[in-house]
C-alpha cells in the first residue's frame, strides 16, 4: 500500500507541475499583466461556463463506469454537492472565510459559476468558441471510453485533484483587479476548500484501482494526462484570445 501512495504522490507531483496548471494565461491574470483584466475575465466566463455547466454530466460518467458500490457511493456526494448540498463540517470551513450559508446551501455549482459571470459583465447569450465546445465534448468522450481506472485519473488526479491550484489565480485575478463582492465570486472561493475533500477521496479510489490490475496505475496515469492536456490546451486557446483582446 506505501508503494500505490508513493505512487500517487509522485502522479500529483506530476499533475501539478503540468502547464495545465501553471499555465501563462492563469499567471498573467494573477499578475494583472493584461491592459483590461476584466474583458479577459468577460470572455474566460463566457467560454468556461460552457464546460462548468457540463460538470455533472462528466461525474455521472465516471459514476457509470465504477464497478464498487462504495466507489459510485463517493461520487454521487460529489454530485449532491455540486448541486448545492454542503455538510455542517463543510459549511463551517466555508463560514470560517466569511461564505455565508445562503450564498452557497442549495445553490448548484454551474449557478454559481453563471452568477460570477453575470457579475463580470460576460454575455452568456454569447455562444461559445469552438475550442471550449471541444474540450468539454472531448473530455466528456475521454471519460466514457476510458477503462474505469482511466476515468477516475482523468477526473481525479486530472481535474478535482488540480482544481484548488488551477482557481487560486482567478481568485486572485478577481479579487485584486476587479471590484466584485465575495458575493460574485463565491464560486471560487468555495472550490478553493471544499473540493479538496474531493480531490482526497477520488486518490483513495485510484489508489486502490491501481492495485487491482498491472495496468491499473499506468492507466490512472493516461487519464490524467489526457484530462491535463485537453485542459492545457483550452487555456492556449484563451491566451490568444486574450492577447487578441490586449492587441485590439
Amino acid at each position: 500500500m506505501s508503494f500505490i501512495v508513493t505512487t500517487m504522490q509522485h502522479l500529483m507531483t506530476e499533475a501539478l507541475s503540468h502547464r495545465a496548471v501553471r499555465h501563462p494565461l492563469l499567471t498573467r491574470l494573477a499578475d494583472g499583466a493584461f491592459p483590461n483584466t476584466a474583458a479577459v475575465l468577460r470572455d474566460f466566463a463566457v467560454q468556461y461556463a460552457a464546460y462548468s455547466a457540463w460538470f455533472p454530466q462528466f461525474l455521472n460518467a465516471v459514476i457509470d463506469k465504477l464497478p464498487a458500490v462504495e466507489h459510485r457511493e463517493h461520487l454521487r456526494q460529489n454530485l449532491r454537492e455540486e448541486q448545492g448540498t454542503l455538510s455542517e463540517d463543510e459549511l463551517n470551513e466555508t463560514r470560517a472565510l466569511g461564505i455565508q450559508d445562503e450564498w452557497v446551501r442549495g445553490i448548484p455549482h454551474p449557478r454559481l459559476f453563471r452568477q460570477f459571470a453575470e457579475a463580470i459583465g460576460a454575455d452568456l447569450q454569447q455562444q461559445p468558441c469552438a475550442a471550449a465546445c471541444d474540450w468539454r465534448q472531448n473530455f466528456l468522450q475521454l471519460l466514457r471510453d476510458s477503462t474505469p481506472a482511466a476515468a477516475v485519473g482523468a477526473i481525479g488526479p486530472g481535474t478535482e485533484a488540480i482544481v484548488r491550484h488551477v482557481y487560486a489565480p482567478l481568485l486572485t485575478a478577481v479579487q485584486t483587479h476587479t471590484s466584485l463582492s465575495p458575493r460574485d465570486y463565491v464560486f471560487f472561493s468555495l472550490h478553493t476548500t471544499v473540493d479538496d475533500e474531493h480531490a482526497e477521496v477520488l486518490l483513495q479510489i485510484a489508489s486502490q484501482l491501481a492495485a487491482e490490475t498491472s495496468s491499473g496505475e499506468q492507466e490512472i496515469r493516461s487519464g490524467m494526462q489526457a484530462a491535463l492536456n485537453l485542459r492545457a490546451e483550452f487555456w492556449d486557446h484563451l491566451l490568444d484570445r486574450a492577447t487578441a483582446v490586449a492587441d485590439a
